[in-house]
């Protein structure tokens, strides 16, 4: 019970410290078109813009969804759900 518990704190943890890279290197490619040179010309479709912005949402959703089934199995093994 406890390492779960502790797991989905560790899992947590990390996820939300990773958020901000990974919104980073997501408006960076959303951005630029992969020269050092020219900045802000984007080299991706205005659709696949959008779909890539999603990332850092999908991402957090799939931080907190394992945290949270990871606490869930714990309790669950001590009875308590």
């Amino acid at each position: 019970m406890l390492g779960n518990l502790l797991g989905g704190f560790i899992v947590v943890l990390v996820g939300t410290n990773l958020i901000g890279e990974i919104a980073d290197g997501v408006a960076y490619a959303q951005t630029n078109d992969g020269k050092v040179a020219v900045v802000n010309l984007s080299a991706v479709s205005p659709t696949a813009s959008t779909v890539l912005g999603l990332t850092t949402i999908f991402f957090a959703l799939g931080i907190m969804s394992a945290g949270v089934s990871l606490a869930v199995g714990g309790l669950r093994n001590a009875g308590l759900v």
